[in-house]
């Protein structure tokens, strides 16, 4: 392929190879819990479809776009039928604190659909991805609109690896050299896995398919989806640079898609932060809590992500089982904060995308982490915050799930693996292993059948993969 990018590392971290994990980053210092370690935007990032009819959000940076009167309405038009006190609801849309600004519509300059913050992000977005899509015509532009549902249909994963071509060819049409482009996104060398192989991480417990099931469905929409890309954006890139054709190598897009897979990271930018210095928003929030519409809210935003999956091929065995949690589960959790938090800066949903960052990314996941990622400035440019003290040689560690919902160990296990392809062996996942074991061995209470398969499969697993690195850490030593 080609040499991987030599990224300057932020001076909190240290790259380091871990025995289990491959790279990692590791605190080159000491950190209390609240510091900031680095921030820093994405490579790359694209805003979730549910996520783009719940908010409406620079198409650059995911800042929050409008005003508190606009965000309401858009999230009012998503109910299937009416059931809000719309008297309230006209109150709140007369009142001055409606008419906050979140940030002005900057539109784009040639005309497309596309709305940016400021003219900063129009400028970046222009000499970049949205260069290249804006400037799509005629069966080009058809082509990529068929891609794009084609993607919201199987995988959005395949989205972002278009914005990443359309980046090159903005870059190739600006000078730059097509190596160093590519150099730029194609950075994570051990996380370049081909995306059908992906399907062989995990096994569906059902036994309906198996992985070579998995991997041929996958294979399948791979190459239907590069086939469209092509259609899109070949012509536009051959215009460029007549030495495109390794750019447009199956091969090449299977790994990206692989590569974005499994290094990216979920991307949620809060409405409230840009409303903290409107002194009279909180009465606002106020009352919009104490009438139950954020719980409307937040339920409306709740089926949209619900209505995509639902609208969405299963690509591996996770994607079509029930989880351990409904939607009725979420809502009731929902209930039960809205209860228990007073504070009414959480109103209003996040902008929610993905994206993968060049640092960021080597961060390992733990069911107890060190670190998580904050959204300060108003955008998707993400800061490393330490959630607990972190010691100089500490390896930091992410969480990869979203641990506001339950997850059991056999879940967690299922979805870390066919996710992303490995084995947690953090100290929660041996701890709750070693005490399945217990229970399994009859020295406790026994759990209910329907858990015992998915969670004494995780057991075993995580508690032989221990004993294997023990042995090998004894073979090892001098």
């Amino acid at each position: 392929m080609f040499p991987l990018a030599a990224h300057q590392l932020p001076d909190a971290v240290r790259r380091i190879a871990t025995p289990t994990a491959g790279a990692s980053l590791e605190a080159t210092r000491a950190f209390r819990k609240g510091d900031i370690l680095w921030s820093e935007p994405p490579l790359m990032s694209l805003r979730h479809s549910f996520s783009q009819r719940c908010t409406d959000s620079c198409g650059q940076c995911m800042r929050p776009l409008g005003t508190l009167s606009s965000a309401l309405s858009r999230l009012l038009s998503l109910q299937d039928k009416p059931n809000a006190d719309y008297r309230i609801i006209e109150r709140l849309l007369n009142d001055k604190t409606s008419d906050s600004l979140l940030s002005k519509h900057i539109p784009c300059p040639r005309g497309c659909n596309t709305c940016f913050c400021s003219t900063q992000c129009a400028t970046e977005a222009s000499a970049s991805w949205h260069g290249t899509l804006c400037s799509l015509r005629g069966q080009q532009r058809v082509a990529w609109g068929e891609f794009v549902q084609f993607a919201m249909r199987h995988c959005e994963g395949f989205i972002l690896a278009g914005l990443v071509y359309a980046a090159v060819i903005s870059d190739i049409e600006r000078g730059c050299l097509l190596e160093s482009s590519m150099r730029r996104f194609w950075c994570f060398e051990n996380e370049q896995i081909p995306w059908p192989d992906i399907a062989r991480f995990g096994v569906d417990l059902r036994g309906e398919m198996s992985t070579q099931d998995w991997h041929a469905r996958r294979a399948v929409a791979l190459k239907e989806s590069f086939q469209l890309l092509c259609m899109a954006l070949q012509p536009e890139a051959e215009q460029q640079s007549p030495n495109v054709e390794v750019l447009f190598d199956e091969t090449l897009y299977s790994k990206l898609c692989g590569q974005i897979e499994l290094t990216t990271i979920w991307i949620s930018v809060p409405i409230t932060p840009c409303l903290r210095n409107d002194r009279m928003h909180p009465k606002l929030m106020a009352e919009i809590k104490r009438s139950g519409i954020d719980m409307l809210f937040k339920s409306l935003v709740l089926k949209a992500q619900e209505a995509d999956n639902e609208y969405r091929v299963p690509m591996r065995p996770a994607d079509g089982e029930t989880r351990s949690f409904t939607l009725s589960d979420a809502l009731d959790r929902l209930r039960n904060e809205s209860v228990k938090n007073s504070d009414h800066c959480n109103v209003f949903p996040d902008v929610q995308g993905m994206g993968f960052f060049k640092h960021i990314s080597y961060i390992n996941h733990s069911c107890c982490p060190n670190v998580v990622l904050e959204y300060r400035s108003n955008s998707n440019a993400a800061s490393v915050v330490a959630c607990r003290d972190v010691n100089d040689g500490d390896e930091l560690s992410l969480a990869y799930l979203d641990f506001t919902v339950p997850w059991r160990l056999g879940d967690r296990h299922k979805h870390l693996l066919e996710g992303y392809g490995f084995v947690c062996t953090c100290d929660r996942c041996v701890g709750e292993a070693k005490e399945f074991d217990c229970v399994a061995r009859g020295k406790k209470r026994k759990y209910e059948a329907h858990t015992r398969g998915l969670e004494f499969r995780a057991a075993r697993t995580i508690l032989g993969r221990i004993d294997d690195r023990v042995r090998f850490d004894a073979n090892s030593s001098p």
